[in-house]
């Protein structure tokens, strides 16, 4: 059974975000492109990509240290039968 994290109150992520490592920020990335376009001559084109890490937003979650990102953490759940104590009284003693 999973109750809601206390933590990050189910949302997974802490409040605060963080710069993200791959873009520092930016949200595109640039990337070198090696098409000649049909000249025959390799010439580089600089060319502004949406980050992957961070999906253009330049900033990333910061998964909850409690309950990993999932919102939730399990609970043990006491066991009816014997109360929790791992023995059950069968009535023979």
């Amino acid at each position: 059974m999973m109750i809601q994290c206390d933590l990050c109150h189910g949302k997974g992520s802490v409040t605060k975000r963080e710069t993200c490592p791959t873009c520092n920020g930016a949200g595109t990335i640039d990337v070198t492109c090696m098409h000649c376009g049909g000249s025959g001559f390799e010439e580089t084109f600089p060319i502004e990509l949406p980050c992957s890490v961070c999906k253009g937003k330049g900033t990333v979650k910061q998964d909850c240290e409690k309950c990993g990102g999932t919102g939730g953490v399990p609970v043990e759940e006491t066991c009816p039968k014997c109360g929790g104590s791992g023995q059950v009284d069968d009535g023979n003693s």
